[in-house]
């Protein structure tokens, strides 16, 4: 899916929110009596976005992949919604407080991969289906909080003379606040850690993390794996409902994005490091996968 679209989808989630805030590719709404009060019954509210839910006071109903969760303030308080997911309803109590965030992928391509030294992203983020439930402690949601608020209090500073780079930033250290609390371990329910599947997807996603800028053939992988390239794919279907060869691309761009920030390197130098046969194979890969040459998202990134 082309960013083009999967901004679509932040737009259609955006419309059940009286009070809500953005940048490109990422969005926070209030969660309160009057989120979702108009949602249509459509089937689902939005797809393929990562998405997640605070809970501060009451409760949120939520059906993701038609599986019915409770994010409740006096439980489990935080509810993350895969990126491979579809959000099919959420039905808010009247004394509900809280927050929602989501963001798409091209949020983390064009966004994430602006940190030199990126944090591995926990392969459970991609596993499972439903909406992943846990709870974070009071101090975790105070800090959240400042960070939410920061975010609030310079989106309405426009006079900033870097108010976009601001906003960016502002909403990159929120995702890692979140993504922190997600590798660190916390239990969360609707995760099979012990299936088999999970496990070979963990083993495949470090691998892909670590080896995308030079080897991007599913059956490079698979061997690593001791297992057949079709049965990977099934495993990826499962666990994410992508291929294999859709994980390897995604690691990919990720990857060639943090290259094209160092402005040192040229485009075809970039395309060398990818181990791809020319700049011009480079460049029809990342437009494919982005909508923009490299050269466009050196600059407009």
């Amino acid at each position: 899916m082309e960013h083009r679209d999967e901004a679509m989808q932040l737009n259609a989630l955006a419309r059940n929110f009286k009070i809500k805030f953005s940048v490109p590719g990422f969005f926070l709404g209030k969660l309160d009596r009057t989120a979702f009060s108009s949602a249509q019954d459509d089937g689902f509210i939005c797809r393929f976005l990562s998405i997640f839910i605070i809970i501060t006071k009451g409760h949120v109903d939520v059906i993701a992949d038609s599986k019915p969760s409770r994010v409740d303030s006096s439980g489990e308080n935080v509810a993350m919604i895969h990126p491979h997911s579809t959000l099919n309803s959420v039905i808010v109590s009247k004394d509900c407080d809280g927050v929602m965030i989501a963001s798409n992928d091209f949020f983390m391509v064009s966004n994430m991969s602006f940190i030199k030294f990126r944090p591995e992203i926990p392969a459970d983020y991609f596993i499972g289906s439903g909406a992943a439930l846990f709870r974070i402690g009071k101090e975790q949601i105070e800090s959240l909080s400042w960070n939410f608020l920061r975010f609030v209090a310079n989106m309405r500073d426009k006079d900033h003379l870097y108010w976009g780079e601001k906003l960016r930033l502002n909403a990159i250290e929120i995702y890692l606040e979140i993504l922190d609390l997600v590798n660190r371990g916390t239990k969360m329910k609707n995760l099979k850690d012990d299936s088999r599947a999970g496990d070979i997807f963990r083993r495949f996603y470090i691998s892909v993390s670590k080896n995308a800028t030079c080897n991007r053939t599913v059956g490079y992988y698979a061997e690593q794996l001791c297992i057949s390239p079709k049965y990977l794919n099934v495993v990826c279907k499962t666990v994410c409902k992508k291929n294999a060869s859709s994980v390897i691309d995604d690691a990919a761009v990720m990857a060639a994005s943090n290259l094209l920030r160092d402005f040192s390197l040229s485009i075809g130098q970039v395309a060398d490091m990818m181990n791809f046969k020319g700049q011009a194979a480079f460049t029809k890969f990342f437009k494919k996968m982005t909508g923009l040459t490299p050269t466009q998202f050196r600059f407009d990134y």
